[in-house]
């Protein structure tokens, strides 16, 4: 029985480690063994992350996976940072999107280093209006694009950065970029606006917990990749 128990211990998280993509090669930020993300957008992610990492240090990762395999998205994301990053500082100064397409789940896990530029209720806000309703268009590397880009709008001023990368905006809509300055316009047509949005957020939470939409998790600066 001891032995039986020994071999468990060892075996498990063995297995467990086996089902992680393998880390993107250095200078590429998009993990998709499936081919989830399309060709176009994983160029366009590369491209963005490069100039982000070089100018700032800041290191944003998109993975994109069938399922988690039963295993919490959160879990698995965390678990999948501690597998391709082993130092502590690394994983404080990174972003990691965690797509599930078979799950229809998403984590968006910030390092703790970054929590006062991208707090939970921005990031929040950012997957409400701009990865979700892409994704259920079916369009993950869209998705997953724009969102990066998003945060890295938010790093600019931050880092007092200029990204040459942001100038050409492929695809572009009226959702994207600056999505949540135009709810708060000055006027009463910025007022109605707000409205309108905040009526908007009310019946997305109604619906939400319908098993057909995707589900949306965040982890909170606080924790520790």
């Amino acid at each position: 029985m001891k032995i039986t128990l020994i071999v468990s211990v060892f075996l498990v998280p063995f297995l467990a480690s086996g089902a992680y993509p393998d880390a993107p090669s250095p200078g590429y930020y998009v993990a998709d063994e499936e081919g989830i993300i399309e060709s176009k957008y994983e160029e366009y992610i590369n491209s963005l992350c490069r100039e982000v990492n070089l100018v700032t240090s800041v290191k944003m990762t998109a993975v994109a996976v069938s399922t988690t395999g039963g295993e919490d998205i959160n879990e698995y994301a965390e678990n999948l940072s501690k597998s391709w990053y082993s130092e502590q500082t690394a994983r404080d100064n990174g972003i990691i999107i965690v797509v599930a397409e078979d799950d229809h789940e998403v984590v968006t896990i910030v390092g703790k280093g970054l929590q006062e530029i991208l707090p939970p209720s921005k990031v929040d806000r950012i997957r409400r209006n701009i990865t979700i309703p892409n994704f259920k268009r079916h369009e993950y590397g869209r998705g997953v694009y724009w969102t990066l880009r998003t945060f890295a709008r938010e790093m600019e001023d931050a880092y007092d950065a200029n990204f040459e990368t942001l100038e050409d905006t492929p695809d572009a809509d009226d959702y994207a970029d600056d999505y949540y300055d135009d709810a708060f316009e000055d006027g009463c047509w910025g007022c109605w606006r707000a409205i309108a949005c905040l009526g908007w957020l009310m019946w997305w939470d109604s619906i939400w917990d319908d098993h057909d939409h995707w589900d949306h998790h965040h982890h909170h600066r606080h924790r520790c990749w």
